[in-house]
């Protein structure tokens, strides 16, 4: 899923051969990270677990057009069995899910004589192709981003169409585990309107998120939906200076909402962002991490502690590299990943969780075309760091950081309380009193212009930002860089 906004271009880069030769016999040593290469241009999309710990990952290979793969390893990275389908140069499939019978549904597209259509394949655990449905409007390239199954057993997959009208109408379809089509739900917002993933919750309600036109760029769209297709409630942001798209999305145990994507600031480059909703629609935080232009946060996963798992790509000065973020139930960062830079764009576009380990899967292109990457990390260090802390009382954080013309520091309190927040200078100095006053529970936000208590622009360097509440203190750290 997320592709068309998300795919870079790539820079050509050029190993020393004693290295490329060590790197491949070494990882021919090692199930894990799994990388995938078949002579041509190879990307994997999608990653789901099922029941039994296995992994199954899905996406295109060439060499000569693409065919639409489904490959599946054991949770030791063994390679268990693939299923390729090949319907021409624009097969691929995007994403995947299972249920809790270890049965596999894939969705994607596929090209008819004129352009793409919609492709959902259901298999067994073993491989078999157990049912297919197509979809096409008839008039342009129809594609099915995301599938997720929910506790029913039932299949729901989400996407566009193209109209007759020459605009792309957000389409979301539920069929039973037989195949039997349901229901759909078509949303149509202009030119422009993508829907990009779904997920479920415990009860059979479906969200759905993506994207859609304002009259310059486009913002980002949510929708939930009851298990009937009735629409429960919408949500939306546009930053305002460009393209807004929200890539993934995820439920937690406590049926919470969390969606991921990136924004364009006012200075021209992608914000990573991250925001969490309760089932009724109601905003609790964000979070925005700011690496560049490039930045985007792609997909994103729950445990069953209710810690959250992103993963997408930030640049570096000539590509992109793969970046991992995991979040505690409350927004503070637990775990950070840089995947290796292989020279070329490293970039993960799916993430799943199962028992004591994540997976995230994509592509990397170190060798001047892109291979499939899967790799597994270890996730029991982010259970205790979370039963260790008293993490659940205070959020606090500063975007961006390292920070330019204007910081937001936002922050939850979770009882009416007074608030202090100051700045200070690696000399333990104060710069600047941002907020002291008896404040409200809830969520908060403080803009910073980045000048001192004088009204002087403060120059580049490390500072800290302190907030006081009661018997309770916390000081992270901000980087001025122009």
């Amino acid at each position: 899923m997320k592709k068309v906004f998300g795919m870079v271009p790539k820079v050509p880069f050029h190993f020393p051969i004693l290295f490329v030769l060590f790197y491949l016999l070494t990882s021919q040593l090692q199930a894990w990270p799994i990388i995938w290469d078949n002579g041509g241009n190879e990307q994997c999309f999608g990653a789901a677990t099922d029941a039994s710990a296995n992994v199954i990952a899905v996406g295109y290979h060439q060499p000569y057009n693409n065919e639409w793969r489904v490959a599946k390893y054991n949770s030791a990275g063994t390679f268990l069995w693939e299923q390729t389908w090949d319907y021409g140069w624009g097969s691929q499939a995007l994403d995947v899910a299972t249920d809790g019978s270890s049965n596999i549904y894939v969705c994607g597209s596929y090209p008819n004589p004129y352009d793409h259509d919609w492709k959902i394949i259901k298999y067994s655990s073993g491989g078999s192709v157990l049912w297919e449905r197509n979809f096409g409007g008839g008039y342009g390239d129809d594609v099915a981003y995301g599938i997720a199954t929910d506790p029913s057993g039932n299949v729901i997959v989400t996407g566009y169409y193209h109209s007759q009208y020459g605009n792309n109408i957000w389409r979301t379809a539920k069929y039973n585990s037989n195949g039997t089509f349901l229901w759909e739900q078509t949303w149509d917002y202009g030119w422009g309107s993508q829907s990009l993933d779904v997920a479920t919750d415990g009860s059979g309600n479906i969200y759905v998120c993506g994207s859609y036109p304002n009259p310059y760029d486009h913002d980002w769209k949510i929708i939930k939906y009851n298990a009937n297709g009735s629409v429960l409630w919408e949500r939306n942001f546009g930053g305002g200076y460009g393209d807004d798209v929200a890539y993934g999305i995820a439920t937690d145990p406590s049926g919470n909402v969390i969606v991921t994507g990136y924004y364009h600031s006012q200075y021209g480059n992608n914000i990573w962002r991250v925001v969490k909703y309760n089932s009724s629609g109601t905003f609790l935080w964000e979070q925005t991490w700011d690496y560049g232009w490039g930045s985007q946060a792609l997909d994103v996963a729950t445990d069953g502690s209710g810690n959250i798992y992103v993963c997408g790509s930030y640049p570096n000065p000539y590509n992109h590299d793969w970046k991992i973020i995991v979040y505690r139930a409350n927004g503070t960062i637990a775990q950070e990943y840089s995947g290796w830079d292989l020279g070329g764009d490293d970039v993960p576009y799916d993430i799943a969780v199962r028992g004591s380990y994540f997976y995230a899967a994509g592509v990397t292109n170190g060798y001047g075309t892109y291979d499939w990457v899967i790799q597994r990390y270890n996730i029991v260090a982010i259970e205790e760091q979370n039963s260790q802390n008293n993490i659940d009382q205070i959020r606090l954080c500063s975007f961006p950081n390292p920070v330019r013309f204007c910081a937001t520091i936002s922050y939850h309190i979770p009882s009416e309380t007074h608030v202090q927040l100051a700045i200070f200078n690696v000399n333990g100095q104060l710069v600047q009193e941002l907020m002291n006053e008896h404040q409200e529970s809830g969520y908060h936000r403080v803009n910073w212009d980045i000048h001192n208590v004088s009204g002087k622009q403060l120059p580049n360097g490390v500072y800290f930002y302190r907030l006081t509440t009661g018997d309770f203190s916390e000081t992270r750290k901000l980087i001025i860089l122009r």
